[in-house]
């Protein structure tokens, strides 16, 4: 016989509740599921915002969202509670996706300084691949708001199932969730002015109208006044030119290298050395000036988009996470009118063609060779930390130019890797220290510094075989975006702070004592390839030209904060830009094709 054995109690059914037991139960039961609607608007939002006294004050600013929020999660658990049939079972049913999207959210402004967006549900295949490499620790709030969401408050309910059974609790099931979904249409329809920066909404407005607000939307719709007339007359004066029969045809290199950035312009580390000194003097002695990248802390894909195709990825459907609606079966980009030049065109980067769907993109940029790692690129092992090293992916490079056909120029779209964070992996060198970090974040911070040092003595030594070489060659170089510097202990700020941010480093570099200078400050990502074609003298799509020919004070991108914090998509310059490039866009991507009949 086993010690301690409970017997089975046979109890009698018990009698019916009278109606005011049932109406207090309703009552009780009512205000204990308000309560906990409560207290998870309360701790969702003081996990995502890293703080108890950041989500009083955003209930205090905005009690009408924060009353709005928890009428969410009060409907919501309802409809958990009559589709599962029992109170306890509901109430964690609708905690734990909260407590998922909340600690989410943490990590990602941990990891790439912005919070959830609807997008990044798409890019949940990429986003497990990438976080292997990443260390996330524990956050004492989180911990907190799992016991209390998950474990505790669930227990205030028995464990009972609801006396409403079979077509009864399904109807209430349905009436409930038409409820949470007509309360969640009615809060987010609230007229709310917020900057258009992705980290100021959610500052504002919480994460769940957040979440709302930057839901994918097709932004890409027929303008009203599109038209033949109208294309063509934005056009006029940026026509298709023919090649001139004197126009040198170079083999041309476009590295986009991954986080490079120059943390030393802005002075928010004590660095023993600069990084990007040789860098800096290639810029001096060739051309140089800054990019302006399209996102912050990662997006990788987005400077590739913009770069490749004169359009914003913003203003694209499906560009922020790489869907293929972002792209189309001969559309017009940097990779077409080259090889219309007579161009031999190859991408390369040493990762698989499966991520971002950069095969299947790739193709419709229209490039005639793919090396990836599963299409034909060797893998490298030599690393730094988990990366692969770009002196070693530069090799590569040069041995696929090596046996190009010499007949036909020659570009190559070079994807770098190897300054990819997080940045706390093992990593013996240390040539650049750093004086004002301790523990993991020094250690970070030095990683990454003689990691873009190693970077840039193997662009150095690649720019030196080229040199080397009897072909003319082009280099252009630029960081994709800032790294994620949270593992620095940095922050980008907000509004006009993270300005500085966007801007990274750009070098145009030749062999044959050409000027490639861009003669602005600042180029933004959608209109570098045009401004390239035009220094290289191919002036044959209309689109391009028109791009590369705007006035150097409306070459920001869009969304940009200027010093003074201001926005510009509320300036008229920036408004007027947008309808003519959204025309364009429209056009080229989805339209007509009344472009090609522009002429100068």
């Amino acid at each position: 016989m086993r010690p301690f054995r409970k017997e089975r109690r046979k109890t009698e059914n018990p009698a019916p509740a009278s109606g005011r037991e049932r109406a207090l139960r309703i009552i009780f039961g009512t205000l204990t599921l308000l309560v906990i609607a409560l207290q998870c608007t309360y701790l969702t939002e003081v996990v995502a915002r890293r703080a108890r006294s950041s989500a009083l004050a955003w209930a205090n600013a905005r009690p009408l969202l924060f009353l709005a929020e928890t009428a969410v999660f009060f409907a919501c658990a309802l409809f958990f509670i009559f589709l599962s049939g029992r109170p306890r079972r509901g109430v964690r049913m609708m905690t734990v996706p909260a407590l998922v999207l909340s600690a989410v959210n943490l990590y990602k402004m941990d990891l790439r300084g912005e919070p959830l967006l609807v997008t990044d549900f798409a890019q949940t295949k990429e986003a497990v691949m990438v976080l292997p490499h990443f260390r996330l620790t524990p956050h004492l709030y989180l911990i907190a708001a799992i016991a209390l969401l998950g474990v505790l408050l669930p227990r205030l309910f028995g464990r009972e199932r609801l006396p409403l059974k079979g077509k009864r609790r399904w109807a209430a099931a349905a009436g409930s969730g038409l409820a949470a979904a007509a309360v969640l249409a009615l809060a987010m329809s609230a007229p709310l002015y917020i900057p258009q920066q992705t980290d100021l909404l959610y500052e504002e407005a919480g994460w769940v109208r957040a979440l709302w607000e930057t839901r994918p939307k097709n932004l890409l719709k027929r303008p009203d006044h599109y038209s033949e007339e109208a294309v063509l007359s934005v056009l006029a004066g940026s026509g298709a030119e023919p090649l001139a029969g004197d126009t040198v045809l170079p083999d041309v290199f476009f590295i986009m290298s991954e986080s490079m950035f120059d943390l030393n312009r802005l002075g928010v580390l004590d660095m023993s050395a600069d990084p990007l000194e040789g860098i800096k003097a290639l810029q001096e002695r060739f051309a140089g000036a800054d990019y302006i990248a399209p996102h912050l802390g990662g997006g990788t894909f987005y400077s590739e988009y913009e770069v490749l195709t004169g359009y914003r990825a913003e203003d694209t459907p499906g560009a922020l996470f790489s869907d293929r609606s972002a792209t189309a079966d001969g559309m017009a980009t940097l990779a077409t009118v080259l090889k219309d030049a007579g161009y031999v065109t190859t991408v390369m980067h040493p990762n698989t063609s499966r991520f971002y769907s950069r095969g299947f993109n790739y193709r419709r940029f229209g490039f005639d060779r793919q090396l990836f790692t599963d299409t034909g690129l060797p893998e490298i092992t030599e690393k730094v930390g988990p990366y692969p090293k770009d002196s070693e992916l530069f090799r590569l490079l040069l041995e696929d130019y090596g046996t190009r056909d010499e007949a036909s120029p020659y570009f190559a779209f070079v994807i770098t890797y190897q300054n990819h964070g997080d940045y706390k992996y093992e990593y013996s060198r240390r040539d650049i220290l750093v004086a004002d970090r301790e523990g993991m974040q020094k250690r970070a911070a030095e990683n990454y510094l003689n990691a873009l040092l190693e970077h840039a003595e193997a662009v150095e030594s690649l720019l030196e075989e080229l040199t080397r070489r009897e072909r003319l060659c082009v280099v252009v170089l630029w960081g994709d975006h800032a790294p994620g510097i949270g593992d620095f202990g940095l922050d980008f700020g907000r509004g006009s702070e993270a300005a500085p941010y966007y801007r990274t480093p750009l070098l145009i570099w030749n062999n044959y004592g050409a000027d490639f200078s861009v003669g602005e400050e600042a180029v933004a990502a959608y209109r570098l390839g045009a401004l390239v074609l035009s220094r290289l003298g191919i002036r044959t799509d209309a689109y391009f030209n028109l791009l590369s020919d705007l006035t150097p004070d409306l070459v920001e991108s869009q969304r940009m904060v200027e010093e003074d914090g201001r926005i510009f998509g509320d300036d008229e310059r920036y408004g007027a830009l947008d309808e003519t490039l959204l025309l364009l866009h429209y056009d080229r991507l989805k339209g007509e094709g009344y472009w090609k009949g522009a002429v100068q």
